[in-house]
């Protein structure tokens, strides 16, 4: 009842407001510095079809140049014109949209996570999630690089990071610390004991919040899980700037903002104009409030010209002008903050979606040059009234310069006619591709635990991985030392073991670098009943280490292990998660169960396999840092094999209609195929006529490695030059067995380039 009163009384004093002619915007400036620009450097770009469009697979927020403007906006000061409570207000919004910007401040100090909440999935995003796209190492980050934690009290917390509730106050250095500020020694070591989900509803203990510490001394990792809490579980997770959330601004954007348009209209650069043109009224320029054919009637209407890129009967984009917004001004926000900025905002287009306008900002004629920039807004959610925006007023940002007789890609708003068919789309990335994708546990975009990303991909065999908070490349060694250390490695033959209990199971002995047992049902399925003679002859004690090592070789190659060290200890170590053990005391548990087998523990076991795991741990985190590192030099992706075709040969589909964009080298099926260089896996799926496909990229290129049989690597993957990432085959367009392999500058999509220039085949 009460929240209808006040929705009512709100409701009036903003029409009185409007009526009474008092103007909100007076708490909202925003001053423009504008100047020829020239396009960003900063900003990756790829060419798809002639035609040059931001890459989303590399272009973040920290990509994108300083504003080029100043401004500021003040809530506080728009409740008090409404006659508000501010605390109101911004209980209405989430969060409190207020900020102020200087010429020169990077736009991840500008925005915060609340204006981008309505298009974008950040609330289920956690630190895990930015390190799988940037290969931050979150361990060595402090807490205080968590800008948000500081608003949290340990009753927020402990509802925010999954499981923190069952932890005891005392080994929870940073929160028993904070409680020692405010109970004496003595009480401190007995509250020490209990859990925190036990402590949090007291109200001199819950309310304490984090910014009473020196965040500074303590690592991310103090406070269990955290990495894998969603921004969103925080009170005020929308009050933080992009730049207090370490590593988002390097993700990139089209990895969590959900509304980025695909597809649309190309133009071609006309004719550049000046600011003497006047009244220009067939134009595609305006804004969402206004629609896209505002008529500059005006002195000043500085311009371009477009025609069709693609002859059309109908010629949509023939004459077409888009006016430069450092000319023109039109109609723009919506809702309550619409007013916001004097109600306007420059003029220009949307073609890649709401989050960001794209505006004209300087021509010259004397070079035939237009340059252009974007702008973004403030965003906030009502609850009576849903979404509402500020006119696009935070920038100009550089964006991209174009010349006479270049392609443009405006979108598809204003247009008169349908999006023809053979037009490309743009082409953007999706925050999870779509094979693992289907494949999600459930509840990861719904409530309660987030998991790792690496529990998306099922199966994987990658050294640097982190699962359940446990390094597997650090695992795998400290494991593979006790067991196989000095005795042959993959190839290592343990001692033969006496049956079990009542001998149900029988002896046999530990094979390869992890030492599993020739009982293993999953080692008796791949000695299957070919090797089950050998398998049988291990059990009786009646065949040589030297012939085992043989049957290794041909029946549990080092893959095969591998592949089942990660499957076995991905289950264990789930249990042992279930079971309430975190971090090194996993992999005690893992090191007691391994050993023993069976269901049985070996505690002396479980000690040194958890003292082995901390002495490779720092090992292996370096080298995996330097995982992914591109050389700038290509090698050979199939060694020995010879070339079919060339690059650039005619390639008929019907007519002689193509040319070959890679080289194909003849290989059989099953071939081992090597990263030509070291990057980072964008690509491992089927691709119409390339069939299974698998791209990387490597600082300014990308490679292709097409008609596979069967990929070896998953997207976001970071592999070396040299590393396995797949086998040859047959599968896609093709007349036999091949490799296709190209060269491309920039993203997938870049200038095809001919890799015989670089590779000495």
């Amino acid at each position: 009842m009460l929240r209808r009163i006040f929705v009512f009384f709100l409701l009036i004093i903003i029409a009185l407001v409007w009526l009474t002619g008092i103007q909100p915007h007076q708490v909202a400036a925003q001053e423009d510095v504008f100047y020829t620009v020239e396009q960003s450097s900063t900003i990756p770009t790829m060419t798809y079809e002639g035609v040059t469009y931001p890459d989303w697979e590399n272009l973040s927020f920290s990509s994108i140049p300083p504003s080029m403007g100043a401004g500021h906006f003040n809530l506080s000061e728009m409740a008090g014109q409404l006659g508000l409570e501010p605390n109101d207000l911004i209980r209405q919004f989430g969060y409190d949209p207020s900020r102020s910007w200087d010429v020169g401040t990077p736009i991840e100090n500008i925005l915060k996570l609340g204006d981008l909440r309505t298009n974008s999935n950040l609330e289920n995003w956690t630190i895990n999630n930015i390190a799988s796209y940037t290969g931050m190492d979150s361990s060595l980050l402090r807490l205080a690089d968590f800008g948000l934690l500081g608003r949290e009290s340990i009753e927020d917390l402990v509802d925010a990071v999954p499981l923190l509730g069952s932890y005891r106050l005392r080994d929870v250095i940073p929160l028993f610390d904070l409680v020692k500020t405010r109970v004496t020694p003595e009480k401190a070591v007995r509250l020490g004991r209990r859990s925190l989900a036990s402590l949090s509803d007291r109200l001199n203990i819950g309310t304490i919040k984090l910014e009473e510490l020196d965040l500074t001394q303590y690592d991310l990792t103090s406070i269990p899980n955290l990495e894998n809490a969603k921004f969103g579980s925080f009170i005020n997770w929308e009050d933080s700037f992009l730049s207090e959330i370490p590593g988002l601004a390097n993700v990139p954007i089209a990895s969590f903002i959900l509304d980025l348009a695909q597809g649309g209209f190309l133009a071609k650069l006309d004719i550049v104009f000046g600011e003497k043109e006047a009244n220009r009224t067939n134009t595609i320029s305006g804004s969402y409030q206004e629609g896209f054919k505002v008529p500059c009637e005006q002195e000043n209407c500085a311009h371009i010209e477009l025609t069709d890129a693609i002859p059309s009967p109908t010629r949509p984009l023939h004459g077409k002008q888009w006016i430069s917004g450092k000319s023109q001004r039109v109609k723009g926000g919506s809702g309550l903050l619409g007013s916001m900025f004097g109600g306007s905002e420059p003029t220009g287009r949307h073609p890649f979606g709401e989050m960001f306008k794209v505006v004209l900002t300087d021509t010259n004629e004397s070079t035939g040059t237009a340059s252009f920039s974007i702008y973004f807004r403030i965003c906030g959610q009502i609850f009576w009234s849903g979404k509402t925006c500020t006119p696009y007023i935070i920038g100009p940002f550089p964006w991209f310069s174009h010349k006479e007789k270049d392609f443009v890609f405006v979108g598809v708003d204003g247009v008169d006619a349908e999006v023809p068919d053979y037009l490309p789309p743009v082409p953007s990335v999706g925050s999870i591709p779509p094979e693992i994708a289907d494949n999600l546990p459930p509840g990861f975009q719904g409530e309660g635990y987030s998991p790792d990303v690496s529990e998306l991909n099922f199966g994987s065999t990658d050294d640097c991985e982190t699962y359940k908070g446990v390094h597997m490349g650090a695992l795998k060694e400290a494991i593979a030392k006790i067991e196989s250390e000095g005795s042959g490695g993959y190839y290592a033959v343990g001692d033969w073991a006496s049956c079990g209990i009542n001998c149900t199971i029988p002896g046999g002995h530990g094979l390869g670098k992890y030492q599993f047992m020739t009982y293993r049902e999953e080692v008796v399925a791949l000695y299957g009943s070919e090797g089950r003679s050998v398998l049988d002859r291990s059990y009786a004690q009646n065949i040589s280490k030297a012939e085992l090592r043989e049957s290794i070789k041909k029946y549990f190659p080092p893959e095969a292990q591998d592949k089942l060290f990660f499957e076995d200890f991905k289950k264990m170590m789930a249990k042992a998660f279930d079971q309430g053990h975190r971090g090194k005391d996993i992999v005690y548990m893992l090191g007691g169960w391994h050993y023993a087998g069976r269901g049985s523990f070996n505690q002396g076991y479980a000690v040194r396999a958890r003292k082995l795991y901390q002495q490779f741990l720092k090992e292996s985190k370096k080298k995996c840092s330097r995982k992914g590192k591109c050389t700038g030099k290509f090698i050979h992706p199939s060694p020995g094999y010879i070339r079919t075709s060339r690059f650039g040969e005619c390639r008929p589909l019907g007519s002689c209609s193509r040319s070959h964009a890679g080289t194909d080298v003849g290989t059989p099926i099953g071939t081992k195929i090597r990263a030509s260089d070291g990057g980072t896996v964008t690509y491992t799926s089927t691709y119409r006529g390339y069939g299974i496909t698998v791209d990387i990229k490597h600082c300014e290129y990308t490679t292709r490695y097409a008609h596979l049989s069967k990929p070896l690597v998953k997207n976001g993957q970071k592999v070396n030059q040299g590393d396995v990432i797949a086998l040859s085959g047959q599968t896609g367009i093709g007349s036999g067995p091949h490799l296709h392999f190209e060269i491309r500058l920039g993203g997938p999509w870049g200038k095809a380039l001919d890799p015989e220039k670089f590779i000495n085949f």
